[in-house]
């Protein structure tokens, strides 16, 4: 394994296990900030009884997205929004190189041994992120659902075409997160040991 290779792999172990290092404002707090903006909205907007529903909702959705900035401060989870030349295992590596990753990593099959640690770590690195992103996201839905609902209580249509927006995305998040969950299973399964193929 040559030296770049080696580099990236090492960036991407470091990835997996600790996290990017967050400067500033980290994603939790970025959108903890925008639950409790989304709620704020939704409180004045509240001129009819069943908007009290919709205000709590968006509230709930703002203790939850609170609640995960909380947690992965304390848990050292913090997602940045943009990930430091410095800890980008892919910087290191050229264009070819960087091609061969992709495609090996669409087709977990045709990992060979030199990209095999590399692979796994990049993988395990996207998999914290995703469960640290969970709690985030359902936040933030909640929030934007009680937002849309207060808009299309008080006679704006945008309200529902919001609602049903951000059930939509909701949904094809679900699917796609489901989808790349059982993808990343397979190439961790076939990063292990002997399942790789030699290079060439």
């Amino acid at each position: 394994m040559d030296d770049d290779l080696s580099t990236a792999t090492r960036r991407a172990a470091h990835l997996a296990r600790s996290g990017a290092t967050v400067v500033g404002v980290s994603q939790q707090a970025g959108f903890a900030g925008l639950a409790v903006l989304w709620t704020f909205l939704t409180a004045i907007g509240f001129v009819r009884p069943v908007g009290v529903v919709w205000t709590v909702l968006a509230a709930i959705g703002a203790t939850v997205a609170i609640t995960a900035w909380v947690r992965a401060r304390r848990s050292g989870s913090l997602l940045p929004f943009v990930v430091l030349e410095r800890e980008r295992p892919l910087a290191v590596l050229d264009p070819a190189r960087r091609r061969e990753l992709r495609r090996q990593m669409r087709r977990p099959d045709a990992v060979t041994a030199p990209y095999a640690g590399l692979i796994r770590g990049l993988v395990e690195w996207q998999r914290r992120s995703s469960r640290a992103a969970v709690p985030m996201l359902v936040g933030m839905l909640l929030g934007l659902l009680g937002l849309s609902g207060s808009i299309a209580t008080n006679g704006g249509p945008a309200g529902w075409s919001l609602m049903i927006g951000t059930i939509a995305v909701a949904v094809f998040i679900t699917v796609i997160s489901r989808l790349e969950a059982r993808r990343q299973l397979a190439i961790q399964e076939q990063t292990r040991g002997d399942r790789c193929w030699p290079e060439g």
